[in-house]
């Protein structure tokens, strides 16, 4: 139940990030209430409680990238409704996710001839993190960066989820 709830999840938020840019909070937070539901109805107040943590978990750990500006807020939200729902499962899915992302980033690359220019800002970003010695938030232009050279980390999301299916990862 859990796994189609987040496959569902993760197809609306993929069409959301294409449409509008965004992710909305009452998709996370609806997948969050029907599996708190869930929970109280079939899985117990134990279950539940674990999967709260692996939110919390997935929550703290991808904050400070919402921080520097290397992931939207929307993503991170939609991070901790799959470790909700998902629980001990989120590490094959942000497995596979990590996989997914990072293809698409490469193709995207590719398709878009842009990949020197790219690593070269990523370079030099680090670089200038590493002389002043702190973590600045990553140069992002919304209005261009998503078309020009964002990576869309939902659809991202959605592939490493089915792959996740598909070679029996979740358990």
């Amino acid at each position: 139940m859990n796994r189609v709830l987040v496959g569902v999840m993760l197809l609306v938020g993929a069409y959301y990030d294409k449409k509008r840019n965004q992710i909305p909070n009452l998709l996370c937070l609806g997948s969050m209430a029907a599996g708190t539901y869930y929970f109280l109805l079939f899985g117990g107040m134990k279950e539940g409680i674990t999967h709260f943590l692996w939110a919390i978990g997935l929550l703290v750990c991808f904050f400070p990238l919402w921080l520097m500006k290397g992931v939207g807020g929307g993503d991170v939200k939609l991070l901790m409704a799959v470790g909700f729902l998902l629980g001990e499962n989120c590490i094959s899915f942000l497995l596979c996710a990590g996989i997914c992302v990072g293809l698409h980033g490469f193709f995207l690359l590719l398709r878009r001839k842009n990949y020197r220019h790219r690593i070269g800002l990523l370079v030099q970003y680090v670089m200038a993190c590493y002389r002043e010695n702190q973590w600045k938030p990553y140069p992002f232009n919304p209005e261009t960066d998503c078309e020009e050279g964002g990576i869309r980390i939902s659809y991202g999301f959605l592939a490493g989820h089915i792959l996740a299916m598909l070679l029996r990862m979740y358990h």
